[in-house]
């Protein structure tokens, strides 16, 4: 989500890195979005990708950024 470059209120922010405008592509539409960005080997690797249990905790995370927003998904994380 930090890619798409808009935090949770809205405010647009610049990505101060040189592949930003590849990665922000990786994540403009949001259909396949985690198989585009755990399939970018030049970033991550293979591994990621073709973990199930890996790819599942990405988009549980993924998930609850969306609907409760980063403060309440990382206490959710560390209270787990």
């Amino acid at each position: 989500l930090y890619l798409k470059g808009e935090d949770e209120s809205g405010a647009r922010y610049r990505i101060p890195d040189p592949r930003a405008e590849h990665c922000q592509a990786l994540v403009a539409d949001d259909a396949q979005l985690t198989a585009r960005v755990l399939g970018e080997e030049t970033i991550f690797g293979c591994a990621p990708g073709r973990s199930l249990e890996f790819v599942a905790a990405f988009e549980r995370c993924l998930t609850s950024l969306r609907e409760r927003g980063v403060s309440q998904t990382l206490h959710n994380l560390l209270h787990a």
